[in-house]
């Protein structure tokens, strides 16, 4: 089944919402209950704060760019956004899972899940329209 491409942008842009919202409410609640995350001394609401700020721009402007046309550095930015939202699971690294409250784990769970399912959908986006480029350049 062939997917229009505004429907494609529609679903791409629904899916990087729903990541700022997840993520978004993951750094709310850390830096809200810091203490409970089991941190290093040297991870602070604030820069809990700017890394947020940091890595969500990447998704905005991967989506404006592949909305331009600029694909393949698009599709870079919404990779590198996945990425530094799966580094979520460093939490694990700190912290063993049965240490961390169920409310903690299920904000971390559902940061990750969303940027996989980001990722998936991105790069089977970059899949199809290969295909479809390469489609053309065989008429």
């Amino acid at each position: 089944m062939q997917t229009s491409p505004s429907k494609q942008n529609i679903v791409l842009l629904l899916l990087i919402i729903l990541n700022i919202i997840v993520s978004l409410g993951h750094y709310i609640h850390n830096m809200m209950f810091l203490p409970q995350y089991y941190e290093p001394d040297w991870i602070t609401p604030s820069l809990i704060d700017t890394l947020w700020f940091v890595m969500t721009p990447f998704s905005c402007i991967g989506y404006l760019l592949y909305l331009r046309g600029s694909l393949k550095l698009g599709y870079l930015l919404i990779y590198i956004y996945c990425f530094l939202s799966l580094l979520v699971l460093g939490h694990y690294v700190m912290t063993p899972i049965g240490m961390l409250s169920l409310t903690i784990n299920l904000v971390i769970l559902a940061e990750a899940i969303a940027a996989v399912i980001l990722a998936l959908y991105t790069f089977w986006l970059q899949k199809s329209s290969a295909i479809i480029e390469s489609t053309m350049s065989d008429n």
